[in-house]
Parts: structure tokens; sequence; C-alpha cells
């Protein structure tokens, strides 16, 4: 088996329709997407499935976060296909595998399948990282089936760097199968390959090799678009949106989106929206504002004034919804901690509408002495 497998989620994005200069009004109802690990959004239903603190999933309505329903059954969403919402399963033994359980999408989260994932004896198929040791899934969809690719690392919990020549790895391994939606057959794969990515048009090719765009564009249905810096009348630094028609290269018309120093920018993790993320003077809670654009358009949904630079985000609507970090801040004299959130903003006046905790499943407790 393969030391070491590159994997990956692609998400497949497509329009609304042919008119690239119609605003899209949700993520992708292509397919389903990882919003950050524990949290999968499907803009089919819509809906977003979370792990919930202690234990279980919650499907959640991304517009109101409304409880649409809860399974204890499963941990943690990884994809939805065909309805049903793939998801790992807890394992008190794994005995040389690890579960899947399908859960109805729709309809209250009832089991519809079951599959086991083979692994070798050694693989302990966490969901909560521990002291040197991490197990990570993702999944997609292919021909017709779902693909599930893991990949374990376990070390020594050591303070010190490994002798010249000594691995600090006890166990790194990784692997695949294909699960048959349908009949929940599993079928181990000798190597996988993370899904293939449409070729760039000839005509914005030849942009990226020559330099002029410094990463390659992003596919938003029938659009090519990405970013690039140019310098107004004022000597002042712009963000431009440079597009393209996704199957002729032909060059859109260009969009300023603004006219500032950004800090950071990033796509939604289903590729359809930007953060453009830009300091704010003063040292108040709220040190930076993100804007938020369409990918497809250029059209400015909103601003958002916060404490973090770009966290993990998409959109539904006028709903931004985005990861909250854990972190501490002292309030009145008071040291408060905040846990891990999903939290939804309303674009259009910048309130908070709802939130709810994610299980943080990232290894928090102490470390070994360096010395």
């Amino acid at each position: 088996m393969a030391v070491a497998l590159l994997v990956g989620l692609v998400g497949a994005c497509a329009s609304g329709g042919q008119n690239v200069d119609t605003l899209l009004d949700g993520p992708s109802n292509a397919a389903s997407f990882e919003l950050f690990p524990g949290v999968v959004a499907d803009g089919r239903q819509p809906a977003v499935f979370l792990m919930r603190p202690g234990g279980g999933i919650e499907a959640v309505d991304p517009r109101t976060g409304g409880l649409i329903w809860s399974s204890g059954l499963a941990i943690r969403p990884l994809l939805v296909i065909d309805g049903q919402l793939v998801s790992q399963a807890e394992v008190a033994d794994p005995n040389g595998t690890f579960p899947l359980v399908f859960l109805d999408a729709r309809e209250g989260g009832r089991v519809t399948l079951r599959a086991e994932v083979p692994v070798p004896r050694y693989v302990r198929p966490l969901v909560d990282q521990g002291l040197g040791v991490s197990f990570s899934v993702s999944a997609w969809e292919e021909d017709g089936g779902v693909v599930v690719a893991w990949d374990y690392l376990e070390r020594d919990a050591a303070g010190v760097a490994p002798q010249p020549g000594e691995s600090p790895w006890r166990h790194r391994d990784a692997g695949a199968a294909r699960v048959d939606v349908k009949t929940g057959q599993v079928t181990p794969l000798a190597g996988v390959a993370v899904p293939a990515v449409r070729p760039l048009p000839e005509k914005v090719k030849r942009l990226l090799d020559a330099g002029e765009l410094r990463q390659s564009p992003w596919r938003v249905g029938p659009v090519l678009a990405t970013t690039v810096d140019r310098s107004s009348d004022a000597g002042r630094r712009r963000v431009v949106l440079r597009r393209w028609h996704a199957e002729t290269g032909e060059p859109l018309p260009e969009v300023v989106l603004l006219e500032d120093r950004p800090v950071a920018r990033a796509p939604s993790a289903d590729l359809r929206h930007l953060m453009v993320t830009s300091p704010l003077p003063g040292a108040g809670a709220e040190r930076y504002l993100w804007s938020i654009f369409s990918l497809t358009t250029g059209e400015r949904l909103g601003e958002v004034r916060r404490l973090t630079s770009v966290p993990p985000f998409c959109v539904f609507g006028h709903i931004l919804l985005y990861q909250s970090q854990p972190f501490g801040r002292r309030i009145e004299g008071r040291w408060v901690e905040e846990p891990l959130k999903l939290r939804a903003i309303d674009l259009r006046n910048g309130t908070e509408v709802w939130s709810r905790l994610v299980r943080d499943t990232a290894y928090r407790g102490l470390l070994p002495p360096s010395r």
C-alpha cells in the first residue's frame, strides 16, 4: 500500500443558466462540498450537515439555522450523493475496517446503507486527533459511486527531533475504496488520483504560462475567473476580477472589485464567491473588513467586520456561512473562550443570524517537553 497518497475533493460547479452576467443564488447544485472538516453543505435542499459536539450529526437549514433532523448513528459527514449523506461512523474496535453509514439526507436521517472499508489492523479510524496520531478522510463522486480515501499518520510523541536517518513515523499509510451507493459493495483501490480538473482553454493557458496571471483561474459554471492587481490613475492598487468564457477562453469584461490594499483574498469552498479581506484602522475587536463578491459577475454581495482574516466560507443567497475557530479574549476583565462554531451572517446588514457548535477534532492537549 502506498505510503503517501494524494487525495482531495474538487467541488464541481454548475451554472443556473447560460447568461454569465446573472448572479447565481446559492452554492453549486451540481455537488455537495466540504465547507471545512466536519461540515458538509448541499445546495440542492438546501442543508448543512455538521458534526455535533459529543457525537452525532445535525442537518441544519443554512438560511435560518433551524434543525432539519439529527442522528446519533454517524459522527462525521463526508458527501451527499443520490440524496444520501455518506458519513463516517464511530467504532470501538476497528478490527481492520472503518465503517460508513449512509443516511437519508432529506427524510429524517434514517439509515439507508452501511459499508465497511478495509484498513490495516494497526490503523485507528479516529475522528478526533490524538497526540501524534490522525486519521483523515475524503470522499467524492465518481462513475456513479463514491470514492472514499483515507490517510493515517502515527508518530512517537517526543519533544525532540529524530536522529539523522531515523523516521519520526511509527505508521504512515493511506488507501482508498469505491463504494456502490445502491448496494454498499466495497471495492478496494490500488491507487487513486485527485478528480480530474478540466483543462484551460488555450487562450487562458497562454496567459498563465506567460506569467500574466499569478494563479490558475477558478472555474465557476460557464466562467473562468481570477483576480489581478492593477494601479489606478491615482496610483492606488485596484483588485480587478478577470473573466473568460470557460469553453472558448474569450475574455469577458473586467470588473473592479475594490480600490484598497487587501491583506488576503480567497474563493469560497464551492469556488463560487470571493472574499477580499482588508485591515481596519485601530485596534478594536473587529480588525478586518470582509468584502464578498460573486466570482461570476463581480457583484458585491456585502461587507462584514470580523476579528480574523480569511476563514473557510460559502454563501447561500444572502447568508454567509463561515468557520469560527476557537479563540479566547478578555471581556470586561473576564477571560472568555469561544469554541469551534459554524456562524451565519446576513450580508444585507452584517448581523449574525445564527450559530451552531461544531465538534472540535483538533488535539489541544499537552505537548511533550522539548528537553
